[in-house]
């Protein structure tokens, strides 16, 4: 479940597993998640921000409505067993090919699909360059942009 919403929001996978029950919003208009300082401290102001759920990421969310209690402050245990689960099941051709690895290549998709830099950094939780101007892109924005990478999700997850 963890791969699928990494792989769909290009959360950090310690922002993933620290998100409380309360920060995941599956009944709102456009269903997403918050990333909240509660009880941690986040990586960079800009890392507080919304993500919208979509595709593999939404179906696998609407199974895990509490989050994941079992690695909450365990980000280096997830690490661990995402990476041996990937080796194991021949899905890391390269020892580049991690967890982590997912939030590459969802830049790199959104990247593809013309996003703007600002929206990219955004979603990611990256400062950007210069002053900050405004509250930052829309919910509605990025849902667009999400949308057009989303994974279709696989039956099981239906």
């Amino acid at each position: 479940m963890i791969l699928y919403i990494l792989a769909d929001t290009g959360l950090r996978p310690s922002e993933l597993v620290n998100v409380q029950p309360r920060a995941i919003h599956l009944d709102d208009a456009i269903p997403y998640v918050e990333i909240l300082p509660e009880g941690r401290v986040l990586k960079t102001d800009e890392s507080r921000r919304q993500i919208p759920l979509v595709g593999a990421a939404l179906a696998a969310m609407r199974l895990r409505p509490q989050g994941f209690p079992r690695y909450r402050d365990k980000s280096s245990s997830l690490s661990a067993t995402v990476n041996k689960y990937l080796l194991e099941n021949g899905l890391r051709p390269t020892k580049a090919h991690t967890g982590y690895s997912l939030r590459h290549s969802f830049k790199d998709r959104l990247v593809a699909k013309e996003a703007p830099d600002s929206l990219i950094d955004n979603l990611m939780g990256h400062r950007t360059p210069g002053p900050r101007y405004g509250k930052g892109a829309p919910l509605e924005l990025k849902f667009k942009f999400l949308q057009s990478i989303a994974f279709t999700p696989p039956s099981r997850l239906l």
